[in-house]
């Protein structure tokens, strides 16, 4: 199971899965809590912490996948479908 952390937002809505080795971690952005308080539904939380471990169960998490998606924008027209394909 990866670890789970609540980091400052400042403004941003967001939550990631990441990780280095066989270390794997889902961040949330506090943010999801304080605006509109999506988060603070039970329901609504593990569906963001579902959706990241998701992203680390199918190896998107990865440095290398990582470090290539962040190339990826660079590419004309194909950069921007393989982001959202991995989403």
């Amino acid at each position: 199971a990866p670890d789970a952390y609540v980091v400052l937002g400042n403004g941003q809505i967001n939550a990631i899965a990441s990780g280095h080795g066989f270390r794997r971690y889902v961040v949330v952005y506090s943010d999801l809590f304080e605006i509109s308080g999506a988060a603070r539904e039970p329901d609504a939380l593990a569906f963001i912490i579902g959706h990241e471990v998701g992203h680390i169960a199918a190896g998107h998490a990865s440095y290398w996948r990582q470090l290539g998606m962040f190339l990826v924008p660079f590419l004309p027209i194909l950069g921007s479908s393989l982001i959202r394909s991995q989403e």
